[in-house]
């Protein structure tokens, strides 16, 4: 018998951990620095695109990250993109003390813990969880933000934009 599954659509936006032989700097005519991808993850990258990527977790990882997301534990579960799902991917919740207020069932804001009470919650994507060498698209880890406190959608992305600009190293971010 097939595991059952779980699928929830969420908003929210990407963006990745790349290594600094990733990505070449370049200072344009008009002072602005941009980002290239020398490693294929432009692609996923591109703000002229709206990516879906899809996160399956059997109903039993769901339930184990949900009892206690602060625990940041890895579960396994695959990503599906264009197509072509990518089996044995580490999933996780992400976040800190303020991503859990009002998410998680313990009151204590200080300490936060107990299960999940939010509809979503902000998650990282190991893609090379079980093979130190899988990329994709030259990434080895996604991170997938719910903005569960930003009304417009776009704080983050505009603010790691706007320091990219400036010539301040920040990670990469596009909605999905």
């Amino acid at each position: 018998m097939a595991p059952s599954t779980t699928t929830t659509v969420v908003s929210t936006h990407v963006t990745a951990e790349t290594t600094t032989t990733a990505t070449e700097t370049t200072t344009t005519a008009g002072g602005n620095v941009s980002v290239l991808a020398a490693d294929g993850s432009g692609y996923i990258f591109d703000q002229e695109r709206l990516h879906t990527f899809e996160l399956t977790l059997s109903d039993e990882a769901l339930a184990q990250i949900d009892r206690n997301p602060s625990a940041e534990e890895w579960v396994l579960g695959s990503l599906t993109f264009e197509g072509e799902t990518i089996d044995r991917v580490g999933i996780r919740y992400k976040g800190s003390i303020g991503a859990w207020v009002g998410c998680l069932s313990d009151p204590d804001w200080s300490d936060p813990s107990g299960h999940k009470v939010c509809t979503k919650l902000s998650m990282k994507v190991k893609v090379n969880w079980d093979d130190s060498n899988r990329e994709f698209y030259g990434l080895r880890r996604l991170q997938f933000h719910t903005m569960n406190l930003d009304p417009s959608q776009m704080h983050e992305r505009l603010g790691y934009w706007l320091f990219r600009e400036m010539g301040v190293p920040a990670p990469r971010s596009v909605h999905a």
